[in-house]
């Protein structure tokens, strides 16, 4: 997901560098906060507060084993609870992709932010994140990421072995 997060913001960065007709007429009257909330929207679609939800199921799974004696009923009600607490800090902005966008946003103008929800808009990004979400796409990404660790944790270990110190996994 991580990756993901980071080739939109590459994507991003290049696709800024062209201009786009008709950014200053879109949006005329919306507000600063309105754009912010747009593009967020628009970048995180359905995945708001992710992170958080994943962070959260780790600390669950964990959970059961310090608390050997709550049913599987009573389990799925505190997951429950959790996921509310968790739209919950969605809902105030409050979650990490969220905020981490809205600071990479705070430093353009509102020109920037319109020409940026217009980028996000446009069917062939749309396509691209489209392809690159795909489980095909993913499923080389995920392979690659293995493959460079592997070279990776080769190259340094040969480092640290010429160097007369111990490997490390």
């Amino acid at each position: 997901m991580r990756g993901l997060i980071l080739n939109s913001f590459l994507t991003l960065s290049m696709a800024l560098g062209t201009g786009l007709p008709g950014a200053s007429a879109y949006a005329q009257d919306v507000d600063r906060e309105q754009l912010i909330q747009q593009f967020v929207k628009l970048q995180q679609g359905e995945r708001a507060g992710a992170v958080e939800m994943q962070i959260a199921r780790m600390i669950l799974l964990k959970a059961p084993q310090a608390n050997p004696n709550v049913t599987r009923e009573r389990w799925l009600a505190i997951q429950a609870d959790v996921n509310a607490a968790i739209d919950g800090v969605v809902a105030q902005g409050g979650d990490i992709t969220g905020s981490l966008l809205r600071d990479g946003l705070a430093n353009l103008s509102d020109e920037e932010l319109q020409r940026l929800v217009l980028i996000y808009r446009d069917p062939v990004y749309i396509k691209y994140m489209s392809t690159m979400s795909s489980p095909i796409v993913l499923a080389k990404i995920e392979q690659r990421s293995q493959m460079t660790a592997r070279q990776m944790s080769a190259l340094v270990n040969s480092i640290l072995e010429k160097n007369g110190l111990a490997r490390v996994q």
